[in-house]
């Protein structure tokens, strides 16, 4: 792995850019060059591949977002430029250290772009949850900020979540996805969830929508991981 580029960010933060990037395929324990719990002076680190298949990892110290074409994904409707089906694998702490209701987690940042007339839109972020933990991942574990240009010209900010659920941990489960057909490559047990949203206001046409996955409280029972599919839905 041929170093091409390292830049330090500040005092916490390193990234390194490298022509091919292999391993950091891990399925087992969190673990990594950044750890959940522990207290380090590196706070995240970003390794980035110039390659064809855009390989990547991003940890910090509440969760590790990757990408490694030979992880055996499951995976949607998103594809790279090379014809590859990609999505994003979350690596999602279960220590309140890491993460909970005052300190979440942004592990995903999407984007689509509203290419439909002005008007209210439908934007959904379609994911895979681990099947032995999804009845029991709410609305208040997992949410989304979005934002985006109304017709006026105005920005908009808003956020998705169970309030209730993201305080007490209990509330109503995160919505089945059965119109999506996901291939589920090695993750057999991981099954299809959806966040929707409509806006508030009507989106301006041809502007970006700018949505945040956000983890708010941590992982119920044990460290797991959920997928993301990086293309949005917006109708």
């Amino acid at each position: 792995m041929p170093l091409v580029a390292f830049t330090a960010v500040g005092i916490y933060s390193f990234v390194f850019v490298a022509e091919n990037l292999e391993g950091f395929d891990d399925n087992t324990v969190f673990a990594g060059l950044v750890g959940a719990t522990t207290s380090q002076v590196i706070r995240s680190v970003t390794l980035s591949s110039l390659g064809p298949k855009r390989n990547f990892r991003h940890e910090t110290d509440q969760f590790y977002t990757d990408w490694f074409y030979t992880t055996g994904n499951p995976t949607l409707d998103s594809y790279l430029p090379d014809g590859t089906a990609y999505s994003y694998r979350v690596r999602w702490s279960s220590s309140s250290n890491a993460i909970n209701d005052r300190v979440p987690a942004v592990p995903a940042r999407l984007t689509a772009t509203n290419t439909l007339a002005d008007g209210t839109r439908t934007i959904t972020c379609r994911i895979m949850l681990d099947g032995t933990y999804a009845a029991s991942i709410t609305k208040g574990h997992i949410g989304l900020r979005v934002s985006y240009i109304d017709t006026s010209g105005v920005r908009r900010s808003e956020m998705i979540y169970d309030e209730l659920a993201k305080l007490l941990g209990t509330g109503t489960a995160i919505a089945a996805d059965s119109g999506s057909t996901w291939t589920l490559n090695s993750y057999t047990g991981h099954v299809a969830r959806k966040i929707e949203f409509t806006s508030a206001y009507a989106i301006k046409q041809n502007t970006d929508i700018e949505v945040a996955l956000e983890l708010l409280r941590p992982a119920p029972s044990a460290d797991q991981f959920l997928f993301v599919n990086p293309d949005l839905g917006v109708v």
